[in-house]
C-alpha cells in the first residue's frame, strides 16, 4: 500500500510539475513572441513612413522644375546643386533623367557621366510605363563604389500627360541612412534585421555580402517561403537558410514589395527558460523526496492493524468455532471494521441454512439469465419467471404469476400439438431433454419463433420440485434461416429465380399433368461490349430492364430463370405452341416500346428461341432445342445488332462529344492526303479513313463530368480519360467491321519519344497509322473551337506542330504535313 501511495502522489506531482512547466513555457515563449513582433511591426511601419516621407519630399521638389530646367542642362544642373535638402537625403546622388533615360543632371556633379543611358533601368522604364511615382528594386549602382542601391523617382508631366522629365534620388544601401542602419541593429546579442522582396532578392542584411543576392533556397525556410509568396506576417519558431534555429518575426512594407524580417537565434531567446526549468527540476526533485519520506512512515503506522485484519481474513476459511472473531481494539476505522466483520460472522451463520432453499432459484436466473427463464411447481404454478419476459412475449411477470395457463396460451395454434405432445411424451418418459422450436403470440399479435428447453427440479433428498425452464427468442435467426433459402432459390440482382430453381422446376413439370410444356430462352445481345464499355454498373441496369420486360410478358404461373450471366429461361406448364408463339410476339412488343422510351446504352436487344414438350417428357432435349434456336435467330440478326450497337456508339459519341460539324470528314481528307503523298497501300488507307472515324470510340465509356469539364482535369481525371483508348479497343474487338483498327484504336495517342499512353511505344515502333492520325487530329483540334478554348489561326497551328516535332509528332510526317497545307494554303490564295 505504502508503495502505491507513494506511486500515485509521484505520478500526481510530477503531473502538476510538468504541466506547470508546460504553461510556465508557453506563456514565456508567447510573451518572447509579442514582443518581437510589436518591434519589428512598429519598425515595418517606421520604414513606410519614412520611404513616404522621402517619396513625398522628392515629389515636392520635382514640382518646382520649370519647362526651361527640363529641357537645359546647365539649369537643370544648377537647379539640383541647390537642393541641398535633397542630397541630405539622398546620399547615392539625386538626378533629372531626359524621356529617353539620359541623365540630364547629376548632384553631386561627376565628370564624364552627362548624357549616359540609363534606359535600360527597371525604374526608368517602370517610370515611363506607368507615368507614377516609383521606388525600385534593389540594384548595383553605375557610380565607382559600385554600391547596392534603390532609387526613387517621380515623372514631370505635361498637359497632354506626357513625360517631360524625371527626378530620381538614388539611396546607398551600404551607407548610415535609415536603411543602412537596420543592419546595425540588434535584437538581444545575436538577433538580427534584414530586408528582402517578394523575388526573394535580399535588400539589407547584417551579412553585407549577402545584399542583391537570392541565397536562400525553396523549402528551406518554409515561413520565409510564406511571407514572399503567400502574405504571411507574424512569429513563429523556425530553421534559417544556414541551419540556425531562430524565432522568426515577418512583416511587409506596404509602399514596396518589400518584408522586413527578423531573426532571434532561439538559443539565446529561449535561453532562461531553460535554466528555469532545471531550477524547476531540481525543485520538484527535492519536493518529492521529502514527501516520500513523510509518506512512508505514516502508512507503516496506519497499515499495521490492517495488514494483521487482512491476515486474518486470508485464512478465515481455516478457522473454526470463535477462532473467526477477531481481537482488535481500537477507536479508529479499523477498530470498526473489525466488530463489523465479527457481526458479519454471526450473520453470515443465520443465513447458511436459507442459501439451499434459494440455490434452485438462483440456478435458474444464472442458467438462462438471457432468455425468458421460468419455474412452475408440480401444481402448475408459476413460482418464479424471468422480467425480460415482457421484452418477448409482451406480458408482465405479475400476468404470468396471476394467471398459471398464460405460457400454455400464448403457444401458436398450430404449434399447440408440439407443446403438449412435448409435456405428454417427457411425463412419460420420465425426462425433460428435447430442445424444440415453435411459434408464441406475443400481446401485441406479433407471432415469434423461439427454442424451447426444460429441466425437472429435485431437492437433495430427490423430492420433485417442479418444471424448470426457457424460451429463447430465435425470431431473426428464423428471418435469416427464410432469406437464405429466398436467396438459394433467387437471383440477387434480378429477384428472378435463378438457375438451381430452374433445373428443380424442370425435374417437376416432367409430369404429364403439366403438359404440354413450352420452354422459352432469351440471351440479351451485346451485354459483354455494354459492360466492357460503360462499366457493370450499366450492364446490371441492362440486365433489371430485360428482366422486367420478359416477367411483363408472361404469365403469373410461369416460371422465369436467370439461368447466366445474360440468359433467361421460361417454363410454361400446360401451354401450346400457338400460345407461346404469342408470348414470344408480345415479348417483342415490349422490347420494342422499351427502347422507344430509353437511348442508348439501355437500348434492349434479346434473341428468343422456343419449344414445346406436347407430353411433358424430355425436358433437357427441350432446353436443347430452344437454346439452338435462339441462337440460329442471334446468328440471324448479328450483322444488323452489330451495326446498330456502332451507329448508337457514334450517336452517343456524337452527342457527349465536342466534336464539330464535318470533323470525321477533315480528318480523312488530311489522312488521305498524307497517305497519297507517302504511297500507302489502299488496303491502310481503308484502315486509315476508318481509323480517323473511329479512333475515339471508347469515349462513349467516360463520364460526361470528364468528358466535358471546361477546367483542368485532376491526376485522377486525367487517368480516367485516358482509359479510353482501351475501352475503344475492346468495342472495335467486339464489332467484325471494327476489327482491323482495334489495335490502332488503342495506340493512337503515343508519342514519338515514348511519353505518349497506354504502352509508352515511341518512334517506328507506333504504328504509321497512329503517327499520321496524331498530327491530323491535334492540327483539327487547334484550329477548331472547344468548349475550353476558340480556334487558333492555321500558321499558330502549324508552328505548335512543328515545335513537337520529334517529341509527340514523327518528324519525317510532320515535314510532309507542312508541304500539303503549305500547297492547300496557296492553292486557296490563288483561288480568292
Amino acid at each position: 500500500m505504502s508503495f502505491t501511495i507513494c506511486l500515485v502522489v509521484v505520478t500526481l506531482m510530477c503531473l502538476m510539475a510538468w504541466l506547470a512547466a508546460n504553461y510556465f513555457e508557453s506563456k514565456f515563449k508567447e510573451t518572447i513572441s509579442v514582443q518581437q513582433s510589436t518591434l519589428v511591426s512598429s519598425m515595418a511601419t517606421e520604414i513606410d513612413n519614412k520611404l513616404d516621407t522621402v517619396h513625398r519630399t522628392l515629389i515636392e521638389q520635382t514640382l518646382l522644375v520649370t519647362p526651361e530646367i527640363a529641357t537645359n542642362s546647365g539649369k537643370a544642373q544648377a537647379f539640383l546643386d541647390q537642393q541641398l535638402g535633397l542630397q541630405s537625403i539622398f546620399d547615392n546622388h539625386i538626378f533629372l533623367f531626359t524621356p529617353e533615360g539620359k541623365i540630364l543632371a547629376e548632384s553631386p556633379y561627376v565628370p564624364d557621366r552627362h548624357s549616359l543611358d540609363f534606359s535600360s533601368r527597371e525604374y526608368i522604364q517602370k517610370t515611363l510605363s506607368t507615368a507614377k511615382p516609383y521606388i525600385s528594386a534593389p540594384y548595383v549602382s553605375s557610380q565607382e563604389h559600385h554600391h547596392p542601391s534603390i532609387m526613387c523617382t517621380v515623372p514631370l508631366l505635361d498637359k497632354d500627360g506626357k513625360v517631360v522629365v524625371i527626378m530620381a534620388g538614388g539611396l546607398d544601401l551600404m551607407k548610415d541612412n535609415f536603411l543602412g542602419k537596420l543592419s546595425e541593429t540588434h535584437i538581444g546579442q545575436t538577433g538580427y534585421l534584414y530586408i528582402y522582396n517578394t523575388d526573394r532578392t535580399i535588400i539589407m542584411h547584417p551579412d553585407r555580402n549577402r545584399i542583391l543576392q537570392q541565397d536562400v533556397p525553396y523549402g528551406v525556410n518554409k515561413l520565409f517561403d510564406n511571407a514572399a509568396s503567400d502574405n504571411f506576417e507574424g512569429t513563429a519558431d523556425t530553421i534559417n537558410s544556414r541551419g540556425l534555429p531562430v524565432l522568426a518575426t515577418f512583416y511587409r512594407i506596404h509602399l514596396t514589395d518589400w518584408i522586413l524580417a527578423a531573426n532571434y537565434p532561439t538559443a539565446e531567446a529561449y535561453g532562461p527558460l531553460e535554466r528555469a526549468k532545471q531550477y524547476f527540476l531540481i525543485a520538484v526533485l527535492a519536493s518529492i523526496t521529502v514527501l516520500l519520506v513523510c509518506i512512508h512512515f505514516t502508512v507503516r503506522y496506519l497499515t499495521t492493524p490492517l495488514l494483521r485484519f487482512t491476515r486474518h481474513v486470508e485464512q478465515i476459511s481455516l478457522k473454526e468455532g470463535c477462532d473467526r472473531f477477531i481481537d482488535i481494539h481500537s477507536v479508529d476505522e479499523i477498530g470498526a471494521l473489525s466488530q463489523a466483520f465479527n457481526n458479519m460472522v454471526v450473520e453470515l451463520d443465520k443465513k447458511a441454512d436459507l442459501l439451499e432453499q434459494s440455490e434452485q432459484l438462483y440456478r435458474t436466473v444464472v442458467d438462462f439469465a438471457s432468455d425468458l427463464a421460468f419455474w412452475h411447481n408440480p401444481e402448475g404454478k408459476m413460482l418464479y419467471i424471468s422480467p425480460n419476459c415482457e421484452r418477448i412475449t409482451g406480458y408482465s411477470d405479475l400476468e404470468f404469476y396471476n394467471d398459471s395457463k398464460l405460457l400454455g396460451q400464448i403457444i401458436h395454434p398450430d404449434d399447440c400439438s408440439i407443446w403438449h405432445n412435448l409435456a405428454y411424451n417427457s411425463w412419460r418418459a420420465g425426462r425433460l431433454d428435447e430442445v424444440i422450436k415453435l411459434r408464441i403470440i406475443t400481446k401485441s399479435g406479433e407471432v415469434r419463433w423461439v427454442n424451447h428447453i426444460g429441466r425437472y427440479v429435485f431437492d437433495k433428498k430427490g423430492k420433485f420440485m417442479g418444471l424448470r425452464g426457457s424460451l429463447s427468442d430465435i425470431t431473426e435467426r428464423q428471418q435469416a434461416e427464410n432469406r437464405l433459402l429466398y436467396f438459394s432459390m433467387h437471383d440477387s440482382l434480378t429477384s428472378l429465380y435463378n438457375r438451381a430453381k430452374f433445373e428443380a422446376t424442370v425435374k417437376q413439370f416432367s409430369s404429364r399433368e403439366y403438359a404440354p410444356v413450352g420452354m422459352m430462352i432469351c440471351d440479351i445481345d451485346g451485354l459483354k461490349l455494354i459492360n466492357d464499355t460503360f462499366g457493370h454498373d450499366r450492364g446490371d441496369a441492362l440486365l433489371i430492364a430485360a428482366s422486367s420486360t420478359i416477367q411483363s410478358a408472361f404469365r403469373q404461373q410461369d416460371i422465369i430463370s436467370r439461368i447466366g450471366g445474360d440468359e433467361f429461361a421460361v417454363l410454361l406448364p400446360n401451354t401450346p405452341m400457338s400460345v407461346l408463339e404469342k408470348a414470344a410476339q408480345r415479348l417483342k412488343d415490349l422490347i420494342n416500346q422499351y427502347n422507344q422510351e430509353h437511348d442508348y446504352p439501355l437500348h434492349l436487344s434479346i434473341s428468343v428461341g422456343y419449344a414445346v414438350s406436347e407430353n411433358g417428357t424430355g425436358l433437357n432435349e427441350l432446353f436443347k432445342e430452344a437454346d439452338n434456336n435462339m441462337y440460329r435467330e442471334k446468328l440471324h440478326a448479328s450483322q444488323s445488332n452489330r451495326s446498330d450497337i456502332v451507329k448508337a456508339l457514334m450517336n452517343t459519341m456524337q452527342a457527349r462529344d465536342f466534336i464539330t460539324e464535318g470533323h470525321a470528314e477533315r480528318l480523312q481528307d488530311l489522312v488521305a492526303s498524307i497517305a497519297t503523298e507517302i504511297g500507302l497501300s489502299t488496303n491502310k488507307l481503308d484502315d486509315l479513313r476508318l481509323l480517323a472515324k473511329f479512333h475515339d470510340i471508347g469515349k462513349v465509356g467516360i463520364p460526361d463530368a470528364i468528358l466535358l469539364k471546361p477546367g483542368p482535369l485532376t491526376a485522377e481525371e486525367y487517368l480516367r480519360m485516358q482509359s479510353h483508348s482501351e475501352i475503344g479497343r475492346r468495342i472495335a474487338q467486339s464489332v467484325p467491321d471494327l476489327l482491323p483498327i482495334a489495335d490502332l484504336v488503342l495506340k493512337h495517342h503515343e508519342w514519338w519519344n515514348g511519353t505518349g499512353y497506354p504502352l509508352g511505344l515511341s518512334g517506328d515502333g507506333i504504328p504509321l497509322e497512329c503517327r499520321i492520325l496524331a498530327i491530323v487530329d491535334a492540327y483539327d483540334a487547334m484550329t477548331n473551337d472547344r468548349p475550353y478554348r476558340v480556334a487558333m489561326p492555321h500558321e499558330k497551328a502549324i508552328n505548335e506542330i512543328q515545335q513537337c516535332a520529334g517529341t509527340q509528332f514523327d518528324p519525317s510526317l510532320v515535314a510532309v504535313f507542312h508541304r500539303i497545307t503549305k500547297a492547300r494554303q496557296q492553292a486557296a490564295t490563288t483561288l480568292e
